[in-house]
């Protein structure tokens, strides 16, 4: 009898140990469904909200630019509704490669429209007027929305993606040949010898030098650096008592800002 006992007792724990594995999974897949519920209601939102955003810009751009160069601008609008679109379609919950790679668009399609010109505009400007109408803030719009998707990994792709694309539209930029110099020179003789007024508004360039440095400490061991500072007037950022305070200098004494002001 203590046999069957026993053997009634393993059946019955072995019951309750399978009925428990399963309410977990039960209760593993209700929460699988209620993130990809959660997820999908938050995408459909978001990508909605970008179509009406395209949407009203799409509108306001030909009332506020009365030109067929807007047309070019439209069809770019339609190429964010299209990448909406898609992150639509590949969402999901969870880690999603199409979804990245989406974001990636996003960021792509949005460094060309800000650093190659419109080849349906009339206006012959040189390429370093892109860089003049501070575009880049355009790149905040989407990096805040990838902070909504609580994944640090997204925020840093986002990050760097933007950085790397940045660069390399920049780069392109830098290479492409020259096509406004006498323009340039008209400009220089308009300004004279003031060289750094030059830099500032000379059309052709890409102004993403240096306006002022902070600290520049080790600036004093680079003769040739120096020289350029001077040359540009670009003025230094000095704070003599941080600098001695955490240790960055010993003393008054060793600090260049004396060697800067010679």
């Amino acid at each position: 009898m203590s046999v069957l006992a026993e053997a009634a007792d393993v059946a019955n724990s072995g019951n309750q140990t399978a009925g428990r594995t399963e309410v977990q999974q039960d209760i593993l897949k209700f929460a699988e469904a209620a993130l990809a519920d959660s997820k999908r209601e938050g995408l459909l939102l978001a990508v909605r909200a970008r179509w009406v955003a395209l949407a009203v810009t799409a509108v306001t751009l030909p009332i506020t630019n009365p030109n067929w160069e807007v047309i070019y601008y439209i069809l770019m609008l339609g190429l964010f509704a299209v990448i909406g679109w898609a992150q639509l379609k590949v969402g999901k919950a969870g880690r999603s490669r199409p979804e990245l790679f989406l974001m990636f668009c996003d960021l792509a399609l949005l460094t060309f429209i800000a650093v190659v010109p419109n080849p349906w505009s009339t206006a012959n400007w040189p390429i370093g007027m892109r860089f003049r109408f501070d575009t880049f803030i355009y790149f905040f719009i989407l990096l805040s929305t990838a902070t909504l998707a609580y994944s640090w990994r997204t925020v840093v792709a986002m990050g760097f993606w933007t950085s790397g694309l940045w660069v390399v539209g920049i780069g392109w930029a830098y290479l492409q040949p020259q096509t406004h110099a006498a323009l340039s020179e008209r400009v220089r003789a308009a300004v004279g010898p003031d060289i750094r007024m030059f830099d500032v508004i000379d059309p052709a360039a890409i102004n993403i030098g240096a306006e002022r440095v902070g600290h520049a400490l080790s600036a004093r061991n680079d003769a040739e650096l120096l020289e350029v500072l001077a040359e540009k007037q670009i003025p230094l950022e000095l704070n003599v008592t941080s600098n001695i305070r955490t240790g960055c200098c010993k003393s008054f004494d060793e600090h260049p800002v004396k060697m800067y002001f010679e």
